[in-house]
């Protein structure tokens, strides 16, 4: 009886250990500020730039952007122009030039960030770094992380609605590595919409030609848009914000 029952225990333990094994570094919670790539200085700087931003003026804050240099070059002089419509939005842009999934969940959870703002909408591009260089998260590791990121984002924000997007086409042929692992992850996340609190775009046809190249005019480096890319994007942006974000608030 002893015998059976140790025997038991350790066969539990052990699912247990396999079970915490299991979980990848891309579903967990990771501060940008260990990455060195990131040039911490400057990842710090645009952190508590956005805590100070929220402690002042969270009530305030309607509308956020997640993600990577992708969100992140919105703030840049050449496409700064394209976030003007949205003033009144007060939005804060949480794009991190580098950031895979866990810092994104770093930032939804142990920020602080998201304990002083209760926005009407979230949107949410993540996951394009988390395969290739440094890094090569499977798609369903990265889809894990992204599924933390929307499930924090519901705790944290349970009256928020959540624009997720699925990872963006890079690489001028179809052919390109990250084609295939973007489909993979994308067919997973997109799982995550409930129609309710919950919304899923894939706009990856939107960007490409007939036969499946990505344009230059609209992908520069075949990474990131230019201002023409980012105005399809936000095409698909707009018509949310108008219609969760309330009239009453713009000024």
């Amino acid at each position: 009886m002893k015998l059976s029952f140790i025997v038991c225990a350790l066969f539990a333990i052990t699912t247990v250990v396999t079970s915490a094994e299991k979980i990848s570094v891309a579903e967990t919670p990771v501060s940008g500020f260990q990455i060195k790539e990131h040039h911490r200085e400057f990842w710090e700087g645009k952190y508590k730039n956005n805590l100070k931003y929220a402690q002042k003026d969270g009530k305030k804050i309607q509308l956020i952007l997640l993600g990577d240099s992708i969100t992140h070059f919105l703030q840049t002089p050449k496409n700064r122009s394209i976030m003007d419509e949205f003033k009144y939005c007060h939005p804060m842009n949480l794009g991190f030039s580098g950031d895979r999934t866990q810092h994104s969940i770093w930032l939804v959870e142990k920020s602080g960030i998201f304990d002083l703002v209760q926005p009407k909408l979230v949107v949410v591009l993540i996951g394009t770094n988390n395969h290739g260089g440094r890094d090569q998260f499977t798609p369903e590791e990265t889809s894990r992380g992204i599924a933390r990121i929307v499930s924090s984002l519901r705790k944290k924000c349970p009256e928020t609605k959540i624009l997720l997007f699925g990872i963006f086409p890079h690489g001028e042929k179809p052919t390109f590595y990250k084609r295939k692992y973007a489909a993979d992850v994308n067919a997973e996340i997109c799982k995550l919409a409930d129609g309710k609190n919950v919304f899923y775009e894939d706009i990856t046809k939107k960007f490409l030609r007939e036969d499946g190249t990505l344009p230059k005019s609209l992908f520069p480096d075949f990474i990131h848009p230019s201002l023409e890319g980012y105005k399809i994007w936000f095409d698909t942006i707009r018509f949310y914000v108008n219609k969760y974000i309330p009239k009453e608030i713009k000024q």
